[in-house]
């Protein structure tokens, strides 16, 4: 399975031709919310002598709670490493 970025619109020519797609991006719920979202698209084939394209399976995960606490570590790690040099500077 390869994992390649596309842009929107086209996630599907780039599963076709790569067997599946990886993309992470800002998604708009039905209600109107935006969700941050990892989308996998997997191309489904039907074997009959020759191969042909019979749908893609889609899987939407919503990886707003994840993404958000990515953000909020790195903040604090940026923070840790200010604290660090600031001690290391006021030492000397």
């Amino acid at each position: 399975m390869s994992s390649q970025h596309a842009t929107e619109g086209s996630e599907v020519e780039v599963a076709v031709a790569n067997g599946d797609v990886e993309v992470e991006g800002w998604r708009v719920r039905k209600a109107g919310s935006r969700y941050w979202a990892s989308v996998s698209i997997t191309p489904l084939w039907q074997d009959s002598g020759a191969a042909r394209l019979w749908g893609f399976a889609t899987l939407v995960h919503d990886d707003t709670e994840r993404r958000r606490a990515d953000r909020e570590r790195l903040r604090l790690e940026m923070l840790e490493a200010r604290g660090e040099s600031r001690a290391k500077a006021s030492e000397t």
